[in-house]
């Protein structure tokens, strides 16, 4: 299911860039902003630890995704995010328990897991 998702997301994403030329820079400068500000931000990126190998899908969505939200929540200010504490939020026993949470697929716990990042970096 996530591939064909994925799949029928791009093919939309790619028509209506096709039809307007901006939004393919508007969506690069989210991109980059999104990941300038994990890389600021996250002690690891995306790694669990700093000597991590692996990077799991879930950790990785939460993160990027959570990330882009709560910037966009300030309006694209990325110093109103709560970044003081975030090796708190990746510690956080309900982050774990969101990342383990057998639903890897499921629309409700991915929502969960995105809304626990923007939620913790927006202040909420």
């Amino acid at each position: 299911m996530p591939a064909k998702f994925l799949f029928e997301y791009v093919e939309e994403k790619n028509k209506e860039f096709a039809k307007n030329v901006a939004m393919k820079e508007v969506y690069t400068q989210r991109f980059k902003q999104t990941m300038g500000c994990i890389r600021e931000i996250f002690p690891y990126g995306f790694h669990k630890t700093n000597s991590a190998r692996t990077i799991t899908r879930v950790r990785f969505e939460s993160i990027a995704i959570g990330t882009w939200w709560a910037i966009r929540d300030k309006n694209g200010n990325i110093n109103k995010l709560k970044r003081d504490k975030v090796a708190e939020l990746l510690a956080d026993k309900k982050y774990q328990d969101i990342l383990r949470a057998d639903g890897g697929n499921v629309p409700t716990k991915l929502k969960q897991r995105l809304e626990f990042v923007r939620k913790y970096l927006t202040g909420e």
